[in-house]
């Protein structure tokens, strides 16, 4: 397992679209917050592929933002400012420093997600946390743990506490 029992030390959790509609989600924005808040006391990161269809989405988000209601446009300033310009909460991750995604994990990736699998193969974690079912089972006994977002956010938030 990836949590209390797991010989990882730090997570490198690699998220997906998921994540930006829970900022625009005003009933998961709280499970969110918990979840970053989460994340910024303990010792894990999240990690994003730069120029991913996930990187522009939260670039879009960003500008978007501005329109929307406070508690929203507070917790997208808070990811921005302490998380995407913080390189020991969240890995942002170049082409150039990746190595090449496997055949077999090739083969095995659903077309939209290829970007979000080689992501995650060029972390030490080897973690997507993600929505997509078809995704999961995709790569079910591969190199790849792949974890669907409401139980893994729910059993993460419990086992690292929020204030220490």
């Amino acid at each position: 397992m990836l949590f209390k029992d797991s010989l990882v030390s730090m997570m490198e959790i690699t998220v997906n679209e998921w994540f930006c509609h829970y900022f625009e989600n005003e009933e998961k924005i709280v499970q969110l917050k918990s979840f970053l808040q989460a994340i910024l006391n303990g010792c894990d990161k999240i990690v994003i592929k730069r120029n991913s269809p996930l990187a522009k989405k939260l670039r879009r988000i960003s500008k978007k933002s501005q329109n929307w209601k406070p508690k929203q446009k507070k917790l997208v300033k808070y990811f921005w400012a302490i998380f995407m310009r913080n390189q020991n909460k969240c890995l942002i991750l170049d082409d150039s420093e990746m190595d090449k995604l496997p055949e077999e994990l090739l083969k095995r990736s659903p077309q939209e997600d290829k970007y979000l699998v080689h992501t995650a193969y060029n972390t030490e974690t080897k973690l997507i946390v993600t929505t997509d079912r078809k995704l999961q089972m995709a790569l079910e006994g591969s190199i790849i743990t792949v974890k669907l977002v409401d139980q893994f956010i729910e059993k993460y938030i419990k086992e690292h506490p929020m204030h220490k």
